[in-house]
């Protein structure tokens, strides 16, 4: 069981996202998510006053956003990642134009996974969303996976 890593793009932004396996959900980089919204050139910064500006979501901030293991550049670095749930719940503390089309976008690139993995089986969907299925903008495409892919 491993966990599997990709890069997708909103509106040509980079968003690491990460497959855990044992639980199987996919977690999305704060930090990527952050500098998107905010369009913050210190994403940990805006992090921080965030948290201070939200009680309630400073409580529940080890749940919400685990450190996780990600490659980077300069090997894998431990960061701070949120589920889909977690990440609707961190995106209420943003005040921002851009997170109403984010939401829209997680949402669908979400729903194509799902697809994707029932539809041919566990890893064979991942793998052919993947190599095939990657959601290029925010506005809703048609998908289907065939099986004889592979």
């Amino acid at each position: 069981m491993s966990d599997i890593e990709k890069i997708q793009l909103f509106e040509s932004k980079r968003v690491r996202t990460l497959w855990v396996e044992e639980e199987d959900k996919w977690y999305f980089v704060l930090e990527d998510v952050i500098g998107i919204l905010t369009e913050s050139t210190d994403p940990k910064q805006y992090i921080k006053r965030m948290k201070l500006r939200d009680p309630e979501l400073a409580k529940g901030w080890v749940q919400i956003v685990p450190l996780l293991s990600i490659q980077t550049d300069g090997g894998p670095q431990k960061m701070r990642c949120a589920n889909l749930e977690g990440m609707f719940r961190i995106i209420q503390s943003i005040p921002s134009k851009k997170a109403e089309p984010f939401k829209r976008w997680m949402a669908l690139e979400q729903l194509y996974k799902e697809v994707a993995r029932e539809t041919t089986g566990s890893h064979a969907g991942l793998y052919y969303y993947w190599c095939y299925g990657s959601l290029k903008t925010n506005t809703f495409e048609e998908y289907t996976v065939s099986s004889k892919a592979f």
